[in-house]
């Protein structure tokens, strides 16, 4: 396994002054399985003083220092340094109620979700992997470590993680681990709902999407009632697989079935206003697909040029006839950068009123006149021909 010079130099500094260093966690795991780590953590022995020591003159961050650990900046990239320790009680299902420092790394592992998170590894060392993560990663399950049923009872939010985490690299979730999430499903309900949109955006993001929103609907109707299950469930499943990866489409998928409802969900998920907008178009626009350019670039004016091509990409998804015909029709009037709003068209309001309308709201009227008349090719976006056609529109 290779270790980047910044996490060599890490362990190398803690080492100096007589402590232990190893790489921990999600990069481990995806080291292992030949995936670049988005981030490097690294867990150590040093409590958060003999850190800062350690890596002095580094700039640092100290926000996570309550909870043992401390950003190192190297280069730009911050690298979090985290005591071994084991968490205390409990207090809402989510999170612990203090930490204790320990001396070991095993009791650290111990403490983890799934096993595939659960391993370390030193450049001298080698692999530490008490609870056979990479045997785990080798079968592609997701694994509790220890007793499942108390992991998801010590933080609620674990169910969601491993769901996510399964779709991401398209894994199963191993039976007992399955049947605890489950049985401890009522306990997503002490989640807050920025937690949970954040887990349930990237599994809609994953490449195993559809099997695991097939695989858990009762996980889905806890966190948003009523979205999963029935007739049209299966056919829904598979065309957010077929569906490309982004976001705006997937979700709107989701939620299209029940269109009374969709503005409930979407305000317990609480998306970006833009994003909910977007999704809430794609959504209202299943099942339309124009055949004719002016009806098509007239949705393209409502919507923007990708929520038209996203809402065509729905359609397709979920087999709508004319689908894949309206997506060509929408990238070949693209193509040709065609004229479907105001400020596109070859006059403005200076030249109107230069024509004698007078400036108000007569004004926008003309210009809306024009750009109708042009998105419908009854004449050119060009400048004279614009202002033959605002002369014989003017009032008398």
């Amino acid at each position: 396994m290779q270790l980047p010079q910044a996490v060599l130099d890490i362990i190398q500094a803690l080492e100096r002054a007589g402590f232990e260093g190893y790489a921990v966690g999600g990069c481990v795991r995806d080291n292992l399985m030949g995936r670049p780590p988005h981030d490097w953590d690294i867990c150590t022995n040093a409590q958060p003083a003999a850190i800062q020591a350690c890596m002095a003159p580094c700039p640092m961050l100290t926000n996570g220092i309550k909870h043992g650990t401390v950003g190192v900046i190297i280069q730009g990239q911050v690298y979090e340094i985290t005591t071994y320790r084991v968490d205390g009680a409990y207090r809402d299902h989510r999170h612990p109620a203090g930490v204790c420092y320990v001396d070991a790394l095993q009791p650290d592992l111990a403490r983890r979700d799934f096993t595939i998170n659960a391993m370390a590894y030193h450049p001298m060392y080698g692999l530490v992997d008490p609870f056979g993560g990479r045997q785990d990663i080798a079968l592609k399950r997701i694994r509790a470590v220890g007793d499942a049923m108390e992991r998801f009872e010590e933080d609620g939010l674990r169910i969601l993680r491993g769901i996510r985490l399964a779709s991401e690299l398209g894994f199963s979730i191993e039976e007992n681990t399955r049947l605890a999430m489950g049985q401890k499903k009522h306990l997503l309900a002490c989640l807050a709902r920025e937690r949970i949109w954040a887990e349930l955006s990237r599994w809609l993001m994953g490449t195993a999407a559809a099997q695991t929103l097939a695989g858990f609907p009762d996980i889905l109707n806890q966190i948003l009632p009523g979205i999963a299950g029935g007739p049209e469930w299966d056919e829904l499943v598979h065309a957010i697989g077929r569906a490309p990866a982004r976001l705006a489409v997937r979700l709107a998928l989701l939620i299209c079935r029940r269109p009374g409802r969709a503005g409930e969900w979407l305000d317990t998920l609480r998306p970006s206003r833009a994003l909910r907008s977007q999704v809430l178009q794609i959504a209202g626009h299943i099942g339309q697909c124009p055949k004719a350019p002016a009806d098509a670039l007239y949705l393209i004016a409502r919507t923007g040029e990708q929520t038209a091509r996203d809402i065509a990409a729905a359609n397709i998804a979920l087999g709508i006839p004319g689908a894949q015909p309206f997506l060509s029709l929408i990238e070949t009037l693209l193509a040709g950068q065609p004229c479907y709003r105001i400020d596109q068209l070859a006059v403005d309001g200076g030249d109107l009123m230069r024509l004698g309308i007078p400036r108000g709201p007569q004004i926008g009227r003309v210009l809306a006149l024009l750009l109708d008349g042009v998105i419908r090719g009854e004449w050119s976006n060009n400048r004279e021909a614009l202002l033959a056609q605002a002369q014989k529109l003017m009032p008398a």
